[in-house]
């Protein structure tokens, strides 16, 4: 599912229950952003994996590209 926002996600919980499923939860990034962070410090090339790259101005478009079937990574720039 991704991350969930902050607030209350609804669910159908019948489901569930009906079919006896146990629904157990579990976050697959732990310590790997210290590895990233890490990795893009000691020079990784992330640039053929960047297919978009847009200025806060075009934060919408940036959001439509992203959800293009041919995106990838895309960015968006703060700064100048």
């Amino acid at each position: 599912m991704g991350n969930l926002p902050g607030a209350a996600a609804p669910a159908v919980l019948g489901t569930l229950v009906t079919r006896e499923i146990t629904w157990v939860g579990a976050y697959r990034f732990v310590e790997e952003i210290t590895d990233a962070v890490s990795a893009l410090h000691d020079g990784l090339d992330v640039e053929p994996l960047i297919t978009h790259e847009f200025g806060i101005a075009a934060a919408a478009e940036a959001f439509t590209a992203a959800a293009a079937p041919d995106s990838s990574k895309v960015l968006l720039r703060f700064t100048g």
